[in-house]
């Protein structure tokens, strides 16, 4: 099936070019959570990945802030694993320049609702291009990563810092640009304050006796969370058992739960605070026991009910 028959289809299900891809997943969240736009490069992307490795597997597929999130996992290692690597960052960067709706050459965009798409200028009636000088609550950071320097934009996590610093909630509003704006370097370093704390996955090995090659395809595929600070992924604490000596059970789960616009220092910041809802406990203290993981993903669907 060529590129204009995918994005044209109409038939019931999938076409086989991307039910191969849900076959991949857990039957539990099979899902293909992207417009079809995006469908021949996935089936290009699935076909190169599966001549590296017949058997990967994938965890997830959606469209998160006008970003490709392809969470594929594969057994490669060493060298073997970086050409498999390197496909699906070519996927993902042809997907940030590529319409979602109708494949063509596209732009990322965003309407009066705060919601992302990449979209070409044929199909973007009610969005607009996003710049430096877009304003928005929660920025583009695809793939659950957060930015190391955000200062163009705010994210949810440096409002909530603002808000809980002082700063009025309307000074977030389209009329209240100019207050926000005044505040952005003073949230700025609250991010990088925390983002400070955060560690090199190298440390991160050393204490938990993970190979770090490993923690680094666990970023990759969503099952840790991590923020991209210089370059180099740095690892939320919070994700470390009390002893020091472990990961937390669970975390990929807990992640995909987790709002899609949600970057790695929201996470940081909903998983670290006493919680009423859990009796007065930080959610990631809950992750120890079976019910406990049950409850906080529960939870964390519903953050993005509210």
């Amino acid at each position: 099936m060529n590129d204009v028959e995918l994005i044209n289809w109409a038939g019931e299900g999938y076409p086989p070019e991307l039910q191969r891809i849900l076959d991949r997943q857990p039957p539990m969240w099979a899902a293909l959570a992207v417009r079809q736009g995006w469908w021949p490069l996935l089936a290009r992307l699935d076909a190169q990945l599966a001549e590296l490795d017949p058997n990967y597997t994938i965890s997830q597929v959606k469209q998160k802030l006008g970003g490709l999130h392809y969470g594929a996992t594969t057994s490669l290692t060493g060298d073997a694993r970086e050409p498999f690597r390197r496909a699906v960052l070519a996927a993902q960067e042809e997907a940030d320049n590529t319409c979602e709706r109708c494949g063509r050459p596209g732009v990322l965009r965003i309407n009066g609702g705060g919601y992302y798409l990449v979209l070409c200028d044929d199909d973007s009636a009610g969005f607009q291009i996003v710049t430096g000088d877009t304003w928005a609550v929660a920025q583009p950071a695809p793939r659950n990563k957060a930015s190391a320097n955000p200062r163009d934009e705010l994210t949810a996590a440096e409002k909530w810092a603002a808000i809980m610093g002082g700063v009025s909630a309307a000074a977030f509003g389209e009329g209240g640009r100019r207050s926000a704006e005044a505040h952005l370097e003073w949230t700025s370093r609250y991010s990088d304050g925390i983002l400070s704390t955060w560690l090199p996955l190298r440390d991160v090995s050393a204490l938990v006796r993970v190979d770090e090659a490993e923690l680094q395809r666990m970023s990759d595929v969503g099952e840790l969370s991590t923020a991209d600070v210089d370059g180099s992924p740095r690892f939320a604490p919070w994700q470390v058992n009390d002893d020091g000596r472990s990961i937390l059970p669970g975390i990929g789960d807990v992640l995909r739960a987790m709002p899609n616009e949600y970057t790695a220092l929201d996470v940081d910041v909903v998983m670290r605070f006493a919680n009423e809802a859990f009796g007065g406990r930080a959610p990631r203290e809950l992750l120890g026991t079976h019910e406990g993981l049950r409850k906080v993903i529960e939870w964390a669907r519903d953050l993005g009910l509210s």
